[in-house]
This record gives structure tokens, C-alpha cells and sequence, in this order.
């Protein structure tokens, strides 16, 4: 996809909500195994801070970030802008 800023707004929104709900699940299903947010945010070769910027709405997700994520989690990106609705 490149290396564009999605720009702030509902979809950094919609995948920061679902990226919560999958730390949730994780949580519920997993116990301490879970996947939570510092664990993505090294998998995906990301600073914690840089992902915290980016699940608080300070800093919009990039094309790459939500690649490197839907590959790790094994869903599409399509799934991850949809918001947690339509996922974990």
C-alpha cells in the first residue's frame, strides 16, 4: 500500500475500536498469553508510544502500520477499517 497517513478521523477511530475488542477478546480467551497491545506493537517492529499515539486518536494510522497489524493478526485491512463490529 505505501507509505501514506491516513489522515485522523473515524477510521483511525474504527481501528483503534477494533483493535481494543481483539485485546479484549485476547484477554477473555487467552488469560496472560493474550496478544495486547504492547505485544502487537513489537511484533510489528512499533514503538509502544508510537502505538499509543495512534490507539489514543493523537496520531493517524499509516497504510504500512495496518498492513504489518492485519498480517499478524491474520485478517485483511479491510476487516480491521470496518471497526470491531464486524470482527473479534
Amino acid at each position: 500500500m505505501g507509505n501514506v497517513t491516513i489522515p485522523v478521523g473515524e477510521t483511525d477511530a474504527l481501528v483503534s475500536a477494533y483493535l481494543r475488542a481483539y485485546f479484549d477478546h485476547q484477554a477473555e480467551t487467552h488469560g496472560r498469553s493474550a496478544v495486547t497491545q504492547a505485544r502487537l506493537a513489537r511484533a510489528i517492529h512499533m514503538s509502544e508510544a508510537r502505538m499509543s499515539r495512534r490507539m489514543s486518536g493523537e496520531a493517524a494510522w499509516q497504510n504500512y502500520d495496518l498492513d504489518r497489524i492485519a498480517e499478524f493478526l491474520g485478517v485483511s485491512v479491510a476487516e480491521i477499517v470496518k471497526g470491531p463490529a464486524h470482527g473479534h
